[in-house]
């Protein structure tokens, strides 16, 4: 049985940025760990995850909630880093 650390490391992204991920589409980490992996194969899904990023940081600093939004930067900022096709 696989469990959500296995689906994390699988999906290849960090706790952080699947976190966000699942949290603007407003569905289970489960299920944002195999659309992520699925977008993050491909330069147009990589943008797609990058723009939900984005629009967590925004949300974080309209509601002047800094630390989540540097916690969130950070995670933007690594994605970016570590995905060839960005």
């Amino acid at each position: 049985m696989l469990t959500l650390t296995d689906c994390v490391h699988f999906s290849d992204l960090t706790w952080d940025e699947l976190d966000a991920f699942a949290e603007n589409r407003h569905i289970p980490a489960a299920i944002a760990c195999g659309e992520a992996q699925q977008l993050s194969s491909n330069p147009r899904g990589c943008r797609t995850i990058l723009r939900h990023l984005l629009e967590r940081i925004e949300t974080a600093e309209a509601r002047q909630d800094w630390d989540r939004s540097r916690q969130l930067h950070r995670a933007m900022v690594h994605f970016a880093a570590t995905h060839p096709y960005l």
